[in-house]
Parts: C-alpha cells; sequence; structure tokens
C-alpha cells in the first residue's frame, strides 16, 4: 500500500510535457497487464524510433505506471531495480549534456531558463535567498561562465537589489551580449510593499569583466487583481532554452472573476496579450496577432508556442487541424498547414510541441464524463519548415481474446522525446 501511495502522489517531470493521461480498463481481473503498441497509418517509423507515450494504468483502482512506444508497453513492475529508480527521479531537464560534458561545473546548479550557450561560453545564473514573513533576505545573483575552449572559470555574486520588496523571484532567461550579460527575472511584489501586490518583469545587466550590476530595469509591471479581473504573466512557451535569441516573449492572461451566486468566484472570460522585449533596443513591443489565432473559446487560453521569429498555435475543426505560424518581425502569417483527420468534434482536445524541426500534435475526443477512447487517440509528426506529413498513428490495445476495454480517463497523452 506504501509504494501504491507513492506512485499515486508522484509527479512525472519530463522533457517534453502535454500533460498526464490516465488508462481505465476494466481488464483488472487479468492475470497479465494489457499491452498496448503504436500503430502507424501513415509515413515513416523512424519519426516515433525514439518517441515514448508514458502515464498510469488504473486496473481495479491499482495505479500502474506505464510507457509506450513504437517497442510496445512496458510496466513499472517489470523493471529493474535501478530503472524504477530512474524513473521516480528522472533526470529529463534537458541538462544532462551539460552534466555530462561539464561535470565540474554543472555542480549544483539547476533550471534549464539560467543558462545561456553559444560556441565559445556556458554561462548560468542562479539565486540564493532566504525567505521570512517580511519578503526576501540576503538575496543574491551567483553569475558563473564557463570557457568551454580553455575551460576556464569564473564566478562573482551580486546582492539583489531592494529584495526585501518580493516575496519570490524566479529567472526567465539568460542572454549575453559580448562581456554583458542580460538575465530576465519575474519578480512578485508584495502587498505590504505596495498598494497592491503586483507582478514584474526585471532586466538585470551585469558586465561579466569587471563582475558587477550594471542596472535593474522594470520592463513590465502589472496588479495581480485590477477592475474584476486577475492577472497571470509567465513566460510563452519557447524551443529556444539556454541558446542565443534576440527576443524574450511572456503573456499577460487576464481572467474576469464573477459572483456564481454563493459558491465563490467563477472564471469567466480570458484575454491574452503577447510582448516581446527586445534585447538590443532594450525595449518592450506588444504583439497583435491575427484574428485566426485569437481563440475563439473564451474561457480557455490558447497555447502558444515561440520559435523565434514565429509565434504558432493550432486549433481543431471537424475537418482535422491547423498549425498557424505567424512572424511578428515581419507582421503577417508565414505557415499555415491543414492535417485532415476523421472523428473530431467540438470536444476534440489539441495538444502540440515543437522539436527538433518538427512540429508534434496529439488530438484526443472526449465524451461528456471527460473520459478519452484511445482507439480515437491520434499523434501527427510534421516538418516545421514544410508542413509535410511524416506520420501519422494511434495507440492500440492488442487483442487479448477477453472483454475488456480501455479509456483515456479525464487527460490527454503525455509525450517524451530525447
Amino acid at each position: 500500500m506504501k509504494r501504491i501511495r507513492t506512485l499515486l502522489i508522484m509527479v512525472f517531470i519530463i522533457c517534453l510535457s502535454i500533460g498526464p493521461f490516465y488508462i481505465y480498463s476494466n481488464a483488472a481481473a487479468a492475470k497479465e497487464f494489457p499491452q498496448f503498441y503504436i500503430k502507424k497509418e501513415a509515413g515513416d517509423d523512424k519519426e516515433i524510433r525514439s518517441l515514448t507515450l508514458s502515464g498510469n494504468l488504473a486496473l481495479g483502482g491499482v495505479y500502474e505506471p506505464v510507457t509506450i512506444s513504437a517497442s510496445g508497453s512496458r510496466y513499472y513492475s517489470q523493471l529493474s531495480f535501478m530503472d524504477r529508480f530512474k524513473s521516480i527521479f528522472p533526470s529529463n531537464d534537458g541538462l544532462d549534456d551539460y552534466r555530462h560534458k561539464y561535470r565540474s561545473f554543472m555542480r549544483g546548479k539547476q533550471n534549464p531558463a539560467s543558462f545561456y550557450e553559444d560556441s565559445r561560453f556556458l554561462v548560468f545564473s542562479g539565486l540564493e535567498y532566504k525567505l521570512t514573513n517580511l519578503g526576501m533576505q540576503n538575496c543574491t545573483f551567483t553569475i558563473a561562465q564557463l570557457n568551454k575552449v580553455s575551460h576556464a572559470e569564473s564566478s562573482f555574486q551580486v546582492k539583489v537589489p531592494q529584495d526585501k520588496n518580493y516575496n519570490f523571484i524566479t529567472i526567465s532567461n539568460v542572454q549575453k551580449h559580448d562581456e554583458q550579460l542580460d538575465v530576465i527575472t519575474n519578480n512578485g511584489v508584495s502587498g505590504n510593499q505596495s498598494d497592491t501586490p503586483k507582478t514584474e518583469i526585471h532586466r538585470y545587466r551585469f558586465d561579466l569583466k569587471y563582475q558587477k550590476l550594471l542596472s535593474d530595469k522594470i520592463i513590465f509591471s502589472a496588479p495581480n487583481s485590477e477592475n474584476n479581473m486577475q492577472n497571470n504573466i509567465h513566460d510563452l512557451n519557447s524551443t529556444n532554452v539556454a541558446a542565443t535569441e534576440g527576443y524574450y516573449l511572456f503573456i499577460k492572461e487576464s481572467r474576469s472573476m464573477l459572483q456564481d451566486g454563493g459558491n465563490g468566484e467563477k472564471p469567466e472570460d480570458v484575454n491574452q496579450e503577447i510582448y516581446a522585449y527586445h534585447f538590443t533596443t532594450d525595449t518592450v513591443q506588444k504583439i497583435s496577432l491575427p484574428q485566426e489565432m485569437i481563440g475563439k473559446n473564451p474561457d480557455t487560453p490558447m497555447i502558444y508556442i515561440f520559435h523565434g521569429p514565429m509565434i504558432y498555435s493550432e486549433e481543431t475543426d471537424s475537418k482535422g487541424v491547423k498549425v498557424l505560424g505567424y512572424n511578428f518581425e515581419k507582421g503577417k502569417m508565414d505557415k499555415q498547414y491543414t492535417f485532415s483527420i476523421d472523428e473530431l468534434d467540438d470536444k476534440t482536445t489539441t495538444n502540440m510541441e515543437i522539436k527538433n524541426n518538427r512540429i508534434y500534435l496529439l488530438l484526443t475526443n472526449h465524451d461528456l464524463l471527460g473520459n478519452t477512447d484511445i482507439l480515437t487517440n491520434y499523434f501527427l509528426v510534421a516538418d516545421l519548415e514544410s508542413g509535410k506529413l511524416l506520420y501519422k498513428g494511434k495507440i492500440i490495445p492488442k487483442a487479448t481474446g477477453q472483454n475488456s476495454s480501455s479509456f483515456i480517463n479525464n487527460g490527454s497523452l503525455n509525450l517524451q522525446l530525447p
């Protein structure tokens, strides 16, 4: 029972996350776990050789972690001790390559957003602080730089200005320009330090040669609530973690809050505003997306992906799924791909990720209870530049001769890529 309780609360950490899924099966009486495989309907099998679907299989109230790949399905109880340990404490944060190549430099360093890398340097920006009831105290930046050619390392620390004003600081992006380093952070200002709690986005600029802080600039600020709206400011999903990038994109989501007749506050409409900070000009611009990239459902926020200088979104209808790409530098729609899929309806949910110059799409149909028939799920792989469909497939349970049916329960598929 202890192991089962542990599995129920375990959080999967993945490289490419689209959300946990749960497969419900009435095969609880089976002596062996049901087996699943990926059935190809079109394309090249090599596109999914490294692709893994993972989640939990519910059998009579017992949850068993399972992974499904091109070679079939594999359950937690079938793993060796070391493989079980790795599955509980996965290191899918994208930093394994750095840990392998630069073991000494990487010691104690986490958070992919805290790194910058180019052909010569690997740079890290970290935060150390003490959190008290009065806010943050003794908050300092640690800046470390590794010359990948000479293997020389250097580091220094700088106190965060006015750290007591903040109840949290998170690092969102790091960029190096010659001997200057820009660190973008999301700072929470408590009500004790302001008329109303608010969120600020800061640009801290450091001189790497003289190891000092040059400036601290607030590039954006918004109260946490205003005019019966609740605001949330966060990074736009980006594919260029730790890479050289000319922009940092973030989104402000504002939800209207309405009273629902005594049961508390009920969220209704969601308004989304996308902004781009330009590192070279040190300016912020608001991005106006074309109407076709604005969500049709007012109470559901759109999911956008930044793949500089493109912003991607997707939408589904009865004819299939459409991927849209907007070039905000040119101010025009540059890409529009449509993939025809049967069995889609107004309850279909679509999740998209971009990696390795590929578009990965997962589509699931939900019934009124939130369950998804596993036989109507699809996932697609397409070329990012041309839109050419490279693979189309679905998860199929292997026939066992027993009267069993399988559903994805209240969730969607979860992709893992190397």
